[in-house]
């Protein structure tokens, strides 16, 4: 689980897949979020993959995160699409 500490100068400490990490930003409740989800998906990847090396499981969790954001996009494009359809 990702977990932070709100350090100085925007920066936070965030924990995923048992590795910590040090970043910056704005918003350390967002960034915290990031991290969250980042360490689930790492996590559900690597229970459904039997995968014990962090770089392989890193890799397949981005191809999933990906993946989901091209699908959300390619579902607005669509829903997009058809309202204009419709609305002329």
């Amino acid at each position: 689980m990702a977990t932070a500490n709100t350090g100085t100068n925007n920066s936070v400490r965030v924990e995923i897949y048992d590795q910590a990490y040090n970043l910056r930003g704005s918003d350390a409740e967002y960034i915290l979020k990031l991290a969250e989800y980042v360490d689930t998906k790492m996590r559900l990847v690597s229970q459904q993959t039997s995968t014990v090396d962090s770089l392989r499981v890193a890799v397949l969790a981005a191809l999933v995160i990906g993946f989901l954001a091209v699908t959300a996009f390619a579902g607005f494009l669509i829903f997009r699409w058809i309202w204009h359809a419709i609305a002329t």
